[in-house]
């Protein structure tokens, strides 16, 4: 865990530094955490020189410890800059963009005026827009890649004709977000230094272009859809994978290739058989959320696990057989089936709940506070789950939000969808959790009780409209257009 700025640093004006060995980190004089994923560190949360900044605008490499204090600055906001401790600041990352919304205006781009010293201290390079073709090697001129990301985001490109030049034959850190097939850069089989690669919606991407990466350590794909996933049995190096919502991983033959595996999630994927993991004796997180997994590995055989997720399972409906793994998995593994449960987990020695408005960026409202930790307590268990329709998604923000705090810090945020179902912002659910009607009661009456009228008034009205032969039809599509963004 992150420590916390304590009060003399606000009166005074600079934070202690952290004790030797401690990160810290703090954006334009907050602290803020970058989320950091492991890739030649052990695990989540036990930092190591080399791990990865988590998916964000501006993604770094992680070095020494310290306190790492960054600003944003630049022309448009494209550039970043960082002083670990006492340290000089220096420019660690650029973000190369147009200067405007159309396709013709001036490109921003930050290396062009930098010289090789100065790129030869950067930890992350955003590309929105590619250089020419003609200044693309000149442009990285300098750049040390065994602590710089490249991270690639064309949204919005897909249809145009440009390709990817060939990268840096020594990258160890790439991003590829929104990529089409045919933008692939050539020379993948060159990329023989990779340590971590994420890829964001991918379009048929080929896992064999993979096969000379013998040093992955970090692979993280959502979204999209894959060709060859066999091919991941080259990769024996891994520690981190994680496919998720991603179409074309129907098996997991190619993990008996990795024993030194320590984390695989695959939510929202085909899979339907975990009885490889049993070959990766390390293993300390299964993640199988949202599949038709079944069979499962002999816990047994998984000395290491901790934690075992299996919610929107059919296994995980099946009581007798959840319990049968709970005696059979390591005594403090944690197997998750149960959705109000899984998140009861989460909300121990919350003090205070916080409601407001659902929009994540304007016009936030908080409508009340809670600061009674036993009424709080006893909201949330009341609250009952259909853990049998629950996991689907839509693409609302939903209305309100219900943020849960511990100490000042917020824990979770759940954020209450078309006052039936809940959804847990970045947490453990695979979806969106289906409130029972009679929890769903509690919690609008709740609201009301506190003056919130809206999500009690929307409910009512949700209902009305379901008791027409239109509202039915109307609900059906839905249902159908929720189950077709989880397939996605």
């Amino acid at each position: 865990m992150i420590p916390r700025l304590v009060l003399l640093a606000a009166l005074f004006g600079s934070a202690p530094l952290p004790a030797a060995g401690e990160y810290r980190f703090s954006m334009d004089g907050r602290e803020f955490d970058p989320h950091i994923l492991p890739v030649l560190g052990e695990r989540k949360g036990a930092y190591a020189p080399g791990d990865v900044s988590g998916p964000s605008s501006f993604p770094f490499v992680l070095g020494k410890p310290g306190h790492y204090q960054f600003r944003i600055g630049g022309k448009e906001k494209t550039k970043r800059f960082c002083k670990i401790d006492d340290q000089p600041e220096r420019c660690v990352g650029v973000i190369l963009k147009r200067d405007g919304d159309r396709d013709d205006a001036p490109l921003i781009n930050p290396l062009a005026k930098m010289t090789p010293a100065e790129r030869g201290h950067l930890w992350g390079i955003v590309l929105r827009e590619l250089p020419a073709p003609k200044e693309w090697e000149a442009a990285f001129e300098g750049v040390d890649w065994s602590k710089t990301v490249l991270s690639i985001d064309l949204n919005g490109a897909r249809g145009k004709a440009t390709r990817i030049p060939p990268l840096p034959t020594n990258l160890r850190y790439l991003e590829l977000f929104d990529v089409p097939e045919k933008m692939v850069a050539a020379g993948w089989k060159d990329l023989t230094e990779l340590r971590y690669l994420r890829l964001y919606s991918p379009d048929r991407f080929d896992l064999r272009l993979l096969e000379n990466a013998s040093q992955l350590r970090n692979l993280d794909i959502e979204y999209g859809s894959l060709a060859n996933p066999d091919a991941l049995a080259n990769l024996g190096a891994l520690r981190f994978v994680k496919i998720r919502r991603t179409k074309g991983l129907g098996n997991l033959t190619f993990v008996r290739s990795m024993p030194p595996l320590r984390v695989l999630k695959i939510d929202h994927s085909e899979v339907t058989d975990l009885r490889p993991v049993a070959a990766c004796p390390d293993l300390a997180l299964v993640a199988a959320a949202a599949t038709e997994a079944d069979p499962l590995p002999d816990p047994a055989k998984l000395p290491a696990v901790r934690d075992l997720r299996l919610l929107g399972t059919p296994v995980a409906l099946d009581k007798d057989r959840i319990s049968a793994v709970r005696k059979a998995a390591p005594p403090d593994c944690i197997v998750r089936a149960d959705w109000q449960q899984t998140l009861l987990s989460k909300l121990g020695r919350i003090d205070r709940l916080r409601v407001r408005t659902g929009d994540m960026f304007e016009n936030q409202k908080t409508h009340f506070e809670i600061a009674d930790p036993d009424r709080i307590g006893a909201l949330m268990k009341g609250i009952k789950l259909n853990d049998a329709d629950s996991g689907l998604s839509c693409n609302c923000n939903g209305d309100p939000r219900l943020e849960f705090y511990r100490e000042e810090q917020l824990v979770i945020t759940i954020s209450f969808q078309h006052s039936k179902r809940l959804r847990w912002r970045n947490g453990l659910w695979p979806g969106d959790a289906v409130l029972t009607p009679e929890s769903a009661d509690l919690l609008c009456d709740f609201m009301a009780g506190e003056g919130l009228e809206g999500p009690k008034k929307n409910l009512e009205e949700h209902r009305n409209d379901e008791a027409s032969e239109d509202g039915r039809a109307h609900y059906q599509r839905a249902l159908e257009n929720f189950r077709e963004d989880a397939s996605r």
